[in-house]
């Protein structure tokens, strides 16, 4: 457990090099869902 926790802490996740396909659902027309871009600074490639 103290190894899972220490992982966690320590990972910097970097910037996957391809494309994006998104797809988004919501259940509840009452909550907002995150524009495509919102996934910009982890993608380098299309946002679609």
């Amino acid at each position: 457990m103290n190894n899972n926790i220490r992982l966690s802490l320590d990972f910097i996740p970097g910037r996957f090099p391809g494309d994006l396909l998104l797809f988004t659902s919501k259940l509840d027309q009452g909550h907002d869902v995150a524009p495509p871009e919102a996934w910009r600074p982890y993608i380098d490639g299309m946002i679609e």
